[in-house]
C-alpha cells in the first residue's frame, strides 16, 4: 500500500500537466503538439529503465525488474520477450511522437501508433507488474481512450 500512496503526487502532477496540455491542444497551439510529442516519446523511453541496473542504497524496491514476473522466474526467454516488448513500445511511441508534429510520419498514422505503443507498453507493465508502475498503466489507458474516441488528433 505504501508504494501506491507514493504514486499520489505523481498522479497530481499528471493531472496538472494533462490539463495544461489539453488546454494548449484545444487552442491548437504548436507548442502543445511539440510538448505532447516529447511526452509520448518520454513515456516510451521510460521503458528502457527495465534494462538498466537497479540503483542501490535506499532500500526501495526497483519496479523495473525483468527477473520478476507473474509468468515465472526470470528466464532467458522471458528476458528476450521483455526486450522485444520494450523495443516495440519505443518504436510505437516514436512513431506517435513524430506523427503528432507531422515530421517524417504522416499525421494519419497517429491513432494507430498511439494505440500500438500504449498496448505494447501495457502488456510490458502487466507481464513485469509492480504496483509502483500503475501510473504507467493509467497513462496507457488514457492515451488509448484519447486515440480511440478521437478526442484529439493532429
Amino acid at each position: 500500500m505504501k508504494s501506491m500512496t507514493g504514486a499520489l503526487p505523481w498522479l497530481v502532477v499528471l493531472a496538472v500537466v494533462g490539463g495544461v496540455l489539453w488546454w494548449m491542444l484545444s487552442k491548437d497551439m504548436p507548442a502543445g503538439r511539440w510538448i505532447f510529442a516529447v511526452l509520448l516519446l518520454a513515456h516510451g523511453l521510460v521503458h528502457l529503465m527495465y534494462v538498466v541496473p537497479a540503483p542501490g542504497g535506499d532500500g526501495a524496491t526497483w519496479p523495473f525488474d525483468m527477473t520478476r514476473s507473474w509468468l515465472g522466474a526470470g528466464s532467458g526467454a522471458l528476458r528476450t520477450v521483455g526486450l522485444v516488448l520494450i523495443i516495440l513500445t519505443i518504436a510505437g511511441f516514436l512513431l506517435a511522437a513524430l506523427s503528432t508534429v507531422g515530421v517524417l510520419v504522416p499525421t494519419g498514422w497517429w491513432q494507430a501508433a498511439v494505440v500500438f505503443g500504449s498496448t505494447v507498453s501495457a502488456v510490458t507493465l502487466i507481464v513485469f507488474f509492480d504496483p509502483q508502475l500503475v501510473l504507467g498503466l493509467v497513462i496507457d489507458a488514457l492515451l488509448v481512450w484519447i486515440a480511440v474516441t478521437r478526442l484529439w488528433s493532429p
